[in-house]
């Protein structure tokens, strides 16, 4: 299973502080209220690979989990407001927010048995592994 993480971008310390200057930079571009990345874990065993994701307050009718070629993809879409009947506002807040994340699959997955399961806000995704191909020699004829 591919998992997409930030490399180092250079050898050397000084290429590396402009990197990272950059993505602070383009992380500071990118609206809060759009697309954020879903906390997640990763764990394997013989059988099957297991993806814990955190989405603190959020139900199941919320969530959409779906396999686009070979790409899981979880997305959670979440409004909050809080409707409070006073005259004098100090602060009144409301949310309105999107997360997302991808995961590459590759041929060792059984796409056509991934299950899920929700339960306070932590989903567990688990990801059975093919059975592997057995080598065969054909016959040219």
């Amino acid at each position: 299973m591919y998992l997409p993480i930030r490399r180092n971008r250079g050898y050397y310390p000084t290429v590396n502080n402009v990197w990272r200057v950059f993505d602070r930079m383009m992380d500071d571009f990118v609206d809060e209220s759009e697309m954020r990345s879903i906390n997640s874990d990763i764990a394997e065993n013989e059988k099957e690979y297991m993806i814990t994701a955190e989405l603190p307050g959020m139900e199941k009718k919320d969530v959409i989990i779906r396999v686009e070629k070979n790409n899981l993809i979880i997305e959670a879409k979440q409004e909050e407001e809080k409707e409070e009947k006073e005259k004098n506002w100090i602060r009144r807040e409301r949310f309105q927010g999107s997360y997302r994340r991808s995961f590459v699959l590759d041929d060792t997955c059984d796409v056509e048995k991934i299950s899920a399961e929700m339960e306070k806000g932590i989903l567990k995704i688990a990801i059975p592994k093919a059975a592997p191909s057995v080598a065969r020699q054909i016959e040219v004829k």
